[in-house]
């Protein structure tokens, strides 16, 4: 009988130390999450001396479109204001778009933008092929309404450019009118896409109500040219060689 309640109270003893142990690791275990949680650490480090591995950031990078070579984009900025009803000039610049559009492959990209005190997208940048069918129709559209405005159209554009996958890209703005606007902000949006979007910018001016200073500025920050005519049905003419120099479009 002694041996079995030595046995009992050995038994109780051990059980009580397990207990304790438990606790004691338990406590030491909440102590050590409380300390880390007061210095900001988080978690406990295993390792205090080995810095933890950084996080990659490359998720959130936004990277530029792959630039497709031999591929060219046009961007063909349209004054559709009042004046340009005037000697059917609106309708000469329509025709000239569908001129150069017909020399462009289906792989090259196509943007058509309509503008007055506002922008307004007539045709998205986008294959030529897939839109070829309803140029005609889509350009068809714009009507001779309001003033002159271009920047809108300029921050159009460089939207646009910021899509291209166009080894070669061309902007051409084409106006009558003296447009509004500091022309130290036209300059910084032209060098923009210039060096931003890697288009050339030229213009051509139709009469000689336009701000003759400010497009020829807008020309030589775009790396691109300047064009003055009175007759607009030398505008199809115009545009083509100044897209053939620009972006290697052939006759």
């Amino acid at each position: 009988m002694a041996d079995s309640r030595s046995s009992v109270s050995l038994g109780g003893a051990h059980g009580a130390a397990s207990v304790m142990d438990t606790c004691a690791r338990a406590l030491i275990a909440v102590l050590a999450v409380a300390m880390s949680g007061a210095c900001g650490c988080g978690a406990v480090a295993t390792a205090p001396d080995v810095a933890p591995p950084e996080k990659s950031l490359e998720f959130a990078a936004v990277k530029p479109p792959q630039r497709e070579e031999g591929r060219r984009a046009l961007i063909v900025l349209i004054d559709k204001s009042g004046s340009m009803q005037r000697g059917d000039k609106l309708q000469y610049v329509k025709d000239g778009v569908l001129s150069v559009a017909k020399t462009l492959k289906d792989n090259d990209l196509i943007c058509v933008i309509g503008f007055d005190s506002q922008a307004f997208v007539v045709i998205p940048l986008s294959p030529v092929g897939k839109v070829r069918s309803y140029i005609d129709q889509m350009i068809g559209k714009l009507a001779a309404n309001g003033q002159t405005y271009l920047m809108p159209a300029l921050h159009e554009a460089e939207r646009s450019l910021a899509k291209s996958t166009a080894q070669i890209n061309h902007v051409v703005v084409v106006t009558d009118g003296a447009t509004a606007g500091p022309e130290a902000k036209y300059h910084e949006a032209v060098t923009r896409i210039r060096k931003g979007g890697g288009a050339t910018v030229s213009s051509i001016a139709l009469g000689h109500r336009v701000n003759a200073s400010l497009l020829e500025a807008i020309s030589k920050y775009g790396d691109g040219s300047y064009y003055q005519t009175d007759e607009p049905a030398k505008l199809q003419e115009i545009l083509r060689d100044d897209v053939r120099r620009y972006a290697g479009v052939n006759r």
